[in-house]
């Protein structure tokens, strides 16, 4: 009888160990997959992602194509926007640790009183955006703006394009108050005022390898101006 009752409590032991030690979780177990495509909405990504694509059109309603908010991890494999509104793509506090392989930007129109960008990161901490073709034509600031917001809620830390071709704007590249952040490897085409501009503000910023000039791409001429 004795024997007996070790052996239950002997193979519930084994039960209970299995339980805890099973196969252990593959990393970002609960990552949103797939792909996203939306017209005239605004794709918010707030938590771990391992996304192939991200596709978002907005042409009659007044909002950005892409938020990168708090919680925001992972890959996208790559994102295609196309605005007639505002921005494309706005990077948040919080998101963190996001690499998004490529794709497009497209701007074709703003608002008239909107302050457009192609990438607008006004805080975020490593993320990096490679082999992105960002051609914002219509942008009345930058293809791509980072800088801390107004309310300073973050500094944007390692923000990257890494071999990006950046087109639009006054100066396609403004690098504002931010830490380590900018463009690796990248092809800037000149805007209305320059190229690139980087503020005093700019702790530590990333001008590696950029080529200046313009390239044909399908559909857009060589350069915006």
């Amino acid at each position: 009888m004795f024997s007996k009752s070790l052996l239950v409590v002997g193979i519930a032991l084994a039960g209970l160990a299995l339980a805890q030690s099973g196969p252990s979780a593959p990393p970002n177990a609960h990552a949103l997959i797939g792909s996203i495509n939306l017209t005239d909405q605004t794709w918010i990504c707030a938590g771990p992602v391992s996304l192939d694509s991200v596709t978002v059109l907005i042409k009659s309603v007044s909002v950005d194509a892409i938020h990168l908010d708090a919680g925001c991890t992972g890959t996208i494999g790559a994102i295609s926007v196309v605005q007639y509104r505002l921005d494309g793509i706005k990077v948040h506090t919080g998101a963190h640790d996001l690499s998004i392989g490529g794709g497009s930007i497209r701007c074709l129109g703003h608002d008239p009183l909107a302050h457009q960008d192609g990438i607008q990161a006004m805080g975020g901490t490593r993320v990096t955006f490679f082999s992105l073709d960002d051609q914002c034509l219509t942008s009345n600031n930058a293809a791509l703006f980072i800088s801390e917001g107004m309310n300073r809620n973050g500094l944007p830390t390692a923000i990257v394009c890494d071999s990006c071709y950046l087109a639009g704007g006054g100066f396609p590249v403004r690098i504002g108050r931010s830490l380590s952040s900018g463009i690796r490897s990248s092809q800037v085409c000149p805007g209305r005022l320059g190229a690139i501009l980087i503020s005093r503000a700019a702790k530590d910023p990333i001008n590696l390898n950029t080529t200046i000039g313009c390239r044909l791409s399908s559909g857009f001429s060589a350069s915006p101006w």
